[in-house]
């Protein structure tokens, strides 16, 4: 695989294609992991596509969710001690 390979990317998820299938990757660190592949039609692209951009968001938005609900607990453990 090469990086003309890659046809879309969206934060820490990217689709390549293969002669056998669109593969949605995630990149951790410093290896990719495949999360799921799809047949190499135009369904098959439009499906890889939309978990690429799924995975995207929802790895973001619990990010921030994360982030927050730490800082939340932090906040009301401050209260508790006072």
């Amino acid at each position: 695989m090469t990086e003309r390979d890659i046809i879309h990317q969206n934060g820490d998820f990217w689709v390549a294609k293969s002669r056998i299938s669109y593969t949605v990757f995630r990149t951790k660190l410093c290896v990719s992991t495949s999360d799921s592949a799809y047949s190499p039609d135009a369904d098959g692209l439009s499906l890889a596509l939309a978990r690429c951009n799924y995975l995207a968001k929802r790895y973001v938005t619990e990010t921030v969710n994360d982030r927050y609900e730490r800082q939340r607990k932090s906040d009301m453990e401050g209260q508790n001690l006072g």
